[in-house]
């Protein structure tokens, strides 16, 4: 089933989706507030959460779907490409990423160098039910208003400071995040990069 958490502009995207949760308070919190609108189907079922901002290959959603796992994050060791030609100093953005295996041991951070970071998160989780209840239980700790204030990369740094097994899912094809019209330029500009896109849409 294809579910969205909508906020901004709601009616105007809401046909596209099987099923729609509604944040009404979007302007005042932050994705993690979102995410908790949808706890109806969490709680009876694998999910794979995806951001609204970016584009990625069908084969790699597929390949996170089936990892092993109660939470696992996909990302990209080929980051650095996508972030010079977002950004003129790529680690304005970017966050760090460090792996031991294939667990994260941390996500999220300031880097000071390129060395803190061993690949990007795309904006692919996917949780399953006991996943969920790991979420939910250290949410449970918080207020509503820390709660508001959290982001995805936050609440997975403090799993993983919990002790949460958070593993990581390496994506094997070009994807793309689109926050800014720089970034749809870029996107445009780059020969053959969703090819596979063009193809699956006509």
């Amino acid at each position: 089933m294809k579910a969205a958490v909508l906020g901004y502009h709601a009616e105007q995207i809401k046909h596209y989706f099987q099923q729609t949760f509604i944040n009404e308070q979007w302007h005042q919190s932050n994705m993690v507030s979102s995410l908790l609108k949808a706890d109806s189907i969490f709680q009876r079922e694998d999910v794979v959460i995806s951001y609204s901002d970016i584009v990625y290959h069908p084969n790699d959603l597929l390949l996170l779907s089936q990892s092993a796992g109660d939470i696992v994050v996909a990302y990209d060791p080929n980051w650095l490409e996508q972030w010079k030609l977002r950004f003129d100093d790529p680690l304005s953005d970017a966050e760090t990423l460090k792996l031991a295996g294939n667990k994260i041991i941390e996500i999220g951070c300031k880097p000071s160098n390129l060395d803190e970071i061993e690949g990007q998160f795309l904006g692919l989780i996917k949780v399953s039910e006991d996943g969920w209840s790991h979420i939910k239980n250290y949410l449970a700790k918080l207020s509503l208003a820390q709660i508001a204030k959290l982001d995805m990369t936050a609440l997975l740094q403090a799993l993983v400071e919990e002790g949460v097994s958070i593993v990581a899912c390496k994506v094997a094809h070009q994807w793309f995040e689109i926050d800014s019209i720089k970034d749809l330029n870029a996107a445009d500009k780059l020969e053959n990069l969703f090819e596979w896109s063009k193809e699956n849409n006509g």
